[in-house]
C-alpha cells in the first residue's frame, strides 16, 4: 500500500514489528507498558481486524491504527478505524496519507462504510487539521457514543486464589 509521492506508506503491522510501534503508543497511552500492548497488538492482528501503520522513506512510524470489519444485518460490511495515534507533523501530507490507507482498505475489504473512532476531547486534544482532513474525506459525525467506565474487575490471579481458598470462614 504505497501512497502517492512515495512520501508514506501504509504497511500492515506484522507481528515482528509490533515493538517498533511502542514509541509512538507511548505518546498517546503513557500508562501502557509494553507487555500491555504486545497483548493488545497481538489479538488486534488477527483477522478480520490489523493493525495498520503509516512510515516515512526512513521506516520511521508516523501514525498508526486499528481496524475491524464487521458484519451487519441488512447492510454491507462496516470498517471501523480505532486507536487512530497521529503524530504531529508539518502540513497535511500525514493526513491524506492515513485517508488514502483507510480508503483502500474499504475497497479491499469490501466495506460499505467507513466508521472512525475519535478519542474524546476530554482525555486528548483532538488535532484541528485532522478534524479538518476528516471532513474534507466526506467524513461526518453521525451518532453520539455513551460510554460509561467500568469498575476495574478483580486479576486473573486473585480470582483463582479466591477460588482455590474456597469461601470466607471454612
Amino acid at each position: 500500500m504505497f501512497m502517492r509521492d512515495d512520501i508514506f506508506k501504509a504497511i500492515p503491522l506484522a507481528r515482528h514489528q509490533i515493538r517498533h510501534v511502542y514509541p509512538l503508543v507511548r505518546l498517546f497511552h503513557p500508562a501502557l507498558s509494553l507487555d500491555e500492548w504486545l497483548h493488545y497488538a497481538q489479538n488486534s492482528i488477527r483477522k478480520p481486524s490489523g493493525v495498520v501503520t503509516i512510515q516515512d522513506s526512513r521506516d520511521c512510524i508516523n501514525a498508526a491504527f486499528i481496524y475491524t470489519v464487521d458484519a451487519r444485518i441488512a447492510r454491507g460490511p462496516l470498517l471501523r478505524i480505532t486507536e487512530l495515534m497521529v503524530g504531529r507533523l508539518p502540513g497535511s501530507l500525514i493526513n491524506h496519507a492515513i485517508m488514502e490507507s483507510i480508503k483502500r482498505l474499504a475497497c479491499e475489504s469490501g466495506s460499505e462504510a467507513v466508521e472512525i473512532s475519535l478519542p474524546s476531547a476530554l482525555e486528548y486534544a483532538v488535532d484541528p487539521a485532522w478534524r479538518t482532513a476528516l471532513t474534507e474525506s466526506g467524513f461526518s459525525t453521525r451518532t453520539t457514543s455513551m460510554i460509561r467506565r467500568l469498575a476495574p474487575m478483580p486479576s486473573v490471579v486473585q480470582s483463582l486464589l479466591l477460588a482455590q481458598s474456597g469461601p470466607a470462614g471454612l
